[in-house]
């Protein structure tokens, strides 16, 4: 359960540090509130202010209940007494970003109650700023490594810092656009924004390469691990945020000359990137849970188990029974029926998924109005889950309904 909470929190932390920095970069490089034209408005600045407060405090808790999470593995797991965990780097940090996240989140709130320009607050903001990515890396895979430490470092900070100003913008673009209401955007500001994008997209891109060079040894590190499988997912993610970002580029600078964007125009060109964004966010977070691929030299999956896993073959919609399931020893290894269970599972789910897909198309053809209802066969999929997802607990297995939400198995699918 704590290694399934800590990517929970890891990916909370990812997104409330991009809402946080992306902000001040925001402010300071977008809007420019010192002297700038066009002059931000005050409603548009506040609104900005208000999220930086927010993102800073949901980092602040979200460290912390991750720092509480670690300590208790420690002390109650492993043993350890708790001034050595204490002394730990990782405890260190994490108290350093809590200190930070609540700072920014006083100085965003203070700047926010004064609207007229005070510089020693703006400098505050960025310095707080500034220290939450200088101790972004270091809870990460590169500060745990015993060689070329430096570089992995400012590697995994450049990628970091790139991820939360790209990410972080486009939620406070969406929050501007909204703040401003049916008033048009000015074009020079979302010029602005992209240039710091495509700056964004750059150092991201190059950052990742070179860590994933050197966390990935090969290509049977690459697709025959659990790390790097998960890079090609982010990767694949990233380039679909990638093409979003490209159109929205193409479309900002076709808007030269131009002194206004209309509000539709810009909100649709973000609303799907700050979707996407935040889940490649969430998808770093689940890759940090996992030991890098060059350090898994034994019991590599192999390319032809990989492509035999991929290759379209039709579902099986024979399930074993329950008697045939270890329902009363969750520990026991997975057996025949076990697997054929779990497949039996993702089939229906899949074509369950499948249904929707078809009548979403359907819908969207105009033809047949009565396919608008199609998101209610979640409900069936979310039954069929809730039944079948972990023989062992509740309804079918003798554990209790509420014991089963201590199994993160059974509560992720719940």
């Amino acid at each position: 359960m704590a290694g399934f909470l800590d990517v929970i929190l890891r990916g909370l932390i990812l997104a409330a540090q991009a809402v946080a920095v992306g902000g001040v970069c925001f402010l300071l490089l977008v809007l420019r509130p010192f002297g700038s034209r066009p002059v931000p408005d005050l409603v548009t600045r506040a609104r900005s202010l208000r999220l930086i407060a927010l993102g800073a405090l949901v980092l602040a808790i979200g460290q912390t209940l991750a720092m509480a999470s670690e300590l208790y593995v420690l002390l109650h797991d492993a043993v350890w007494p708790l001034m050595a965990a204490i002394q730990t780097l990782y405890v260190q940090v994490s108290l350093v970003r809590i200190l930070a996240g609540v700072a920014l989140a006083v100085c965003a709130l203070q700047l926010r109650r004064e609207p007229e320009e005070r510089r020693g607050l703006w400098a505050a903001i960025g310095l707080l700023a500034a220290t939450v990515v200088a101790a972004a890396p270091w809870t990460s895979h590169a500060a745990a490594r015993l060689e070329s430490r430096g570089p992995l470092l400012l590697l995994d900070g450049a990628h970091q810092v790139a991820a939360m100003v790209w990410v972080g913008g486009l939620v406070h673009l969406i929050a501007a656009a909204i703040a401003r209401g049916p008033r048009p955007w000015p074009v020079a500001l979302l010029q602005r924004f992209s240039n710091l994008a495509l700056t964004s997209v750059v150092v991201l891109v190059a950052a990742g390469v070179g860590l994933s060079i050197y966390y990935v040894d090969d290509v049977s590190a690459l697709v025959g691990t659990a790390y790097g499988l998960m890079v090609m997912t982010k990767v694949v993610m990233l380039a679909g945020l990638l093409v979003l970002g490209a159109l929205n580029s193409r479309a900002i600078r076709r808007m030269d000359g131009r002194v206004e964007a209309d509000q539709v125009t810009m909100r649709r060109f973000v609303e799907v990137e700050v979707g996407l964004g935040l889940t490649v966010l969430f998808a770093a977070a689940s890759l940090t849970s996992l030991p890098p691929a060059v350090d898994l030299t034994h019991d590599r999956a192999t390319l032809a188990e990989v492509v035999g896993r991929f290759t379209p073959r039709m579902p099986t919609l024979r399930s074993p029974s329950i008697d045939e399931m270890p329902v009363d020893d969750p520990d026991a290894p997975r057996t025949d029926a076990d697997r054929a269970w779990s497949e039996f599972n993702h089939h229906v789910s899949g074509l369950l998924v499948l249904v929707m897909g078809l009548l979403a198309i359907v819908h969207a053809s105009g033809h047949a109005r009565w396919a608008r209802h199609w998101p209610l066969v979640f409900l069936a999929l979310a039954a069929f889950m809730m039944v079948r997802s972990d023989p062992g607990s509740w309804p079918l297995g003798p554990e209790g309904f509420w014991e089963g939400w201590l199994v993160a198995t059974v509560m992720q699918h719940r």
